[in-house]
């Protein structure tokens, strides 16, 4: 049996991490207590409290940065645009960090356990790894184009060996 399985940001909710929204709001008290540009925080999520939105807001500008030089002085605003960027990349990924092996084998160990028995493909997006801590604790190897979990905090991005290799 073939089977496919989509995990989506509020699966993660049960293991400590905020959805997007929560996270947002964590993010902008985050900056208002470390003093990391606050006010452009709350500039650039102009009401809307979504990281995706935010990390989004900053990306755009930070394509635009050689034209926005160009056409005026705003390179030390665009210094704060880098150090929000930087920051809220940091702060994701120590959001995503929140998970534990023990509650993912919890939430995921039943379903990877099947994994053995059948074909079943993740999808998920997720920035957390507790799929990939249930499956490791699991004795199961997914090809999520990441290397091999060592318990380390960063993983090294290896991609996927050819078009038809797809994560599992």
């Amino acid at each position: 049996m073939n089977l496919l399985i989509f995990a989506g940001a509020g699966t993660s909710v049960e293991l400590g991490v905020p959805a997007m929204v929560g996270m947002a709001r964590e993010f902008l008290l985050h900056c208002q207590q470390w003093n990391v540009e606050p006010d452009l925080v709350e500039r650039l999520m102009s009401g809307e409290l979504d990281i995706e939105y935010l990390i989004e807001s900053l990306d755009k500008i930070c394509e635009a940065k050689h034209p926005l030089q160009i056409i005026a002085d705003v390179t030390s605003r665009l210094s704060s645009v880098d150090t929000v960027r930087s920051e809220v990349e940091w702060f994701v990924q120590h959001m995503a960090e929140r998970v534990t092996r023990g509650d993912a084998h919890l939430m995921w160990g039943a379903i990877i356990a099947a994994c053995k028995a059948h074909d079943i493909t993740f999808v998920t997006t997720n920035y957390d790894r507790g799929i990939e801590l249930a499956a490791n604790a699991g004795g199961i190897h997914l090809k999520d184009g990441f290397e091999q979990f060592s318990g380390s905090e960063i993983a090294t991005w290896t991609g996927f060996s050819s078009s038809t290799d797809y994560p599992t």
